[in-house]
Formats: structure tokens, sequence, C-alpha cells
């Protein structure tokens, strides 16, 4: 989940240029993924550009 600055929910946001496996497909290593966001991004300050 995402919050602008002053506080607002700005809801979830794509990762452009990150693999992002579907879950519950045999084989996609969707676990891996997640953890390796999470060790990445979680609790990490972001800029957000609009396209």
């Amino acid at each position: 989940m995402v919050h602008s600055l002053d506080g607002r929910d700005l809801g979830r946001v794509r990762v452009l240029g990150a693999k992002a496996p579907e879950t519950g497909r045999p084989g996609c290593h969707a676990e891996e993924a997640t953890a390796t966001r999470a060790e990445l991004l979680e609790d990490q300050p972001v800029t957000l550009t609009v396209e």
C-alpha cells in the first residue's frame, strides 16, 4: 500500500521493470519474487512518477 506525504492512501502501484510472476502457477517463482521485492522496497522511501 502506498501513502502520500500527507498520509492519504494512494492504493497499490506497479513497479516497472520488475518481474512479477503470478501466484499459484507451478514453477513461476512467485514466492522468491515477493521476498526479493520485500527486501528491496519495504519500509523504504520511494519517489513515484506519473507517466
